[in-house]
Order: structure tokens, then C-alpha cells, then sequence
């Protein structure tokens, strides 16, 4: 049996997961791109371009089938400027 708390965790969890699956993941890149360009107007020359890597453990309980993505982080503006999802076990196929 599930305490209070328990179950209200699961119900927000469920209802987040709900509202995330509704969202078109091309259309969110596209407006999240305009915002980017018209907020941050300033001239950067992107010299320095971080990148980090993140698993998706709750994709799996096993390492090599975990699907994660990678951060690229747009060090002039502090902000992450894209994710690009990477295959099962990390691995990722991009031109630089």
C-alpha cells in the first residue's frame, strides 16, 4: 500500500508524463530556436562550445541499453543551445 505522499508522486509523475508525450519535440526545438535568436541578439563567436552527456537511466535497468543525449552549452550565453539524442549505450553519430 502506497503512503500519502507515495501516491501523490505517482499521480504528478503520471500527469507530467501525460502533458510531456503531448509535446511535438521539432515544433518546441523551432520556437525554443526563434526565442534563442530574437532574446539573445548579441554578436557571439561561439568560440568555446561545451558538451556533456547524460544517460536516461530510467530507459533501462541496463547501461548498454540506456538512451541518453548530449548538451551542447553556448558558453558566451550560459545556456544550453541544443540536445542531441544519442543511441542506446551513448552512442553518437554528429559532424562538428
Amino acid at each position: 500500500m502506497n503512503s500519502p505522499e507515495q501516491e501523490i508522486r505517482k499521480q504528478s509523475t503520471s500527469r507530467n508524463l501525460e502533458f510531456l508525450s503531448k509535446i511535438d519535440p521539432t515544433k518546441l526545438q523551432t520556437t525554443l530556436s526563434k526565442w534563442l535568436k530574437t532574446t539573445y541578439q548579441q554578436e557571439a563567436d561561439f568560440s568555446t562550445v561545451l558538451i556533456d552527456g547524460k544517460a536516461l537511466r530510467a530507459t533501462s535497468s541496463n547501461a548498454k541499453e540506456q538512451a541518453g543525449f548530449l548538451n551542447v552549452f553556448a558558453n558566451e550565453l550560459g545556456i544550453v543551445i541544443d540536445q542531441v539524442p544519442t543511441g542506446k549505450g551513448g552512442q553518437c553519430n554528429f559532424a562538428v
